[in-house]
């Protein structure tokens, strides 16, 4: 389950570290992608997920997820912020990941 009460503090650190990551490096070269990070949503209704903000799909073979946040650019940056936030999340006891995808 997730901690709803927990999330927005969790998300406010994990954005923290996605800029850090932007402040370290902007350069944003590679391979386009479509990378996010996600928290496991099984069992998460999807009028509760959209009460706090959020969305519920299924994502490939992750199955349920609540997609938390994409980066801000469009290739390595992308990857480097979605790398950051889903790290500092799960730091933060949520199940969270990266659900990686090439344009």
């Amino acid at each position: 389950m997730i901690d709803w009460e927990k999330l927005p503090a969790a998300m406010a650190k994990a954005r923290a570290a996605a800029q850090d990551e932007k402040f370290k490096d902007p350069r944003d070269g590679g391979s386009c992608n479509l990378d996010f990070a996600y928290i496991s949503a099984t069992g998460i209704r999807e009028s509760t997920a959209a009460n706090h903000g959020y969305r519920v799909f299924k994502a490939g073979w992750h199955g349920r997820v609540m997609r938390v946040y994409s980066g801000e650019g469009q290739a390595d940056l992308n990857y480097r912020q979605v790398q950051a936030v889903a790290k500092v999340l799960r730091e933060e006891g949520f199940d969270a990941g990266v659900y990686y995808q090439i344009d």
